[in-house]
């Protein structure tokens, strides 16, 4: 064989293994859907912004879709991968048959109850409205919990209406309006309205009630888990770490913050920081078993679908399980 064939063909076998190569490394396409522009979607905005998903070899997409129906049925015609949204509407579509799993939960949505200025006291809402998303929504489910707690009883004491709304912001500037005299709303957006000069009253913490108001489960349809299991996989890992590189870089995920929710005011986005990452959000995002029970049974009564459920049947953590027993949390949090 001559020196000039044997060049070409190392060429050539040169040309192959790469191409081999580059189609190894070829990154998996997936959509995620996310209900809200929220500080709480920090995590999966890190991980897109550090290039994390591309790490774990993903090719993610994310893509805003109003209202969790939607996005649950978007999952379900398999437009999307992923759903970040309300695990009250996963919960009701799965018991229903929706082939829903609620994969990670990165915490609870840490919503107070605000009131216009006048209103100084729970009693002070007896006879007014309190808005809510809407009929079965996150803050509709959550007021229902969280009212006869405070002694009031909805429909009776309080009027709830439907606003249409996913934004608490929005709400908010509504009971400036005096379209409703009361909402649910996290406290970055109380702020961001008080700066804007809309204060309102904080009557009651939600947390501190040990209801559950999720706004921040993960969820894919149990086929895609079946048979792309090791991108469900991938995409967690990337989760996770952006979880931890969030609580180690504040300067990045104020850059984020600023991209994602445009602002620049110091103040909102250091409140935002320190609720969030610093707060709500979960080292180790596992679903809220005990939360999601407390839901179930809640919406027992009016959901023949929920009667005698389980939470296990909504729920699974095996991946999350998977990647802990390899290690994965340990490597970051020594």
């Amino acid at each position: 064989m001559s020196k000039i064939a044997a060049v070409s063909i190392a060429i050539v076998l040169l040309f192959l293994c790469g191409a081999a190569l580059a189609q190894e490394k070829q990154l998996r396409k997936l959509q995620l859907a996310y209900g809200a522009a929220s500080s709480s979607r920090i995590p999966y905005w890190v991980a897109k912004e550090a290039k994390l998903y591309e790490k774990y070899g993903l090719d993610a997409n994310l893509v805003f879709i109003s209202g969790a129906p939607v996005a649950l049925n978007a999952l379900l015609a398999g437009d999307v991968q992923m759903v970040a949204t309300s695990g009250v509407a996963g919960i009701s579509l799965a018991a229903q048959g929706g082939p829903i799993a609620i994969i990670a939960n990165i915490g609870p949505t840490p919503y107070k109850l605000v009131a216009h200025p006048s209103i100084n006291s729970i009693h002070g809402l007896k006879g007014k409205v309190i808005g809510t998303d809407r009929v079965g929504g996150a803050t509709d489910f959550a007021l229902q919990d969280l009212l006869p707690q405070l002694g009031l009883v909805p429909s009776k004491d309080v009027q709830l209406l439907a606003t249409g709304l996913s934004s608490s912001a929005e709400r908010v500037l509504l009971i400036h309006r005096g379209k409703i005299d009361a909402t649910l709303a996290v406290l970055d957006n109380v702020l961001k309205m008080e700066l804007k000069g809309y204060k309102v009253n904080i009557l009651a913490d939600v947390l501190e009630h040990g209801v559950y108001a999720s706004g921040g489960d993960l969820m894919t349809s149990r086929p895609f888990l079946k048979q792309n299991r090791e991108m469900a996989k991938a995409f967690l890992q990337a989760l996770c770490e952006a979880i931890w590189l969030a609580r180690k870089d504040k300067e990045l995920v104020l850059r984020v913050y600023r991209k994602y929710l445009k602002t620049d005011e110091a103040v909102l986005l250091e409140s935002i920081y320190n609720n969030y990452v610093l707060g709500v959000i979960q080292t180790k995002p596992y679903p809220d078993e005990k939360g999601m029970q407390r839901t179930i049974d809640l919406l027992a009564p009016t959901n023949p679908h929920l009667k005698g459920q389980r939470v296990a049947s909504f729920i699974d953590d095996s991946l999350l399980k998977e990647i802990e027993r390899e290690g994965f949390f340990a490597r970051f949090y020594r």
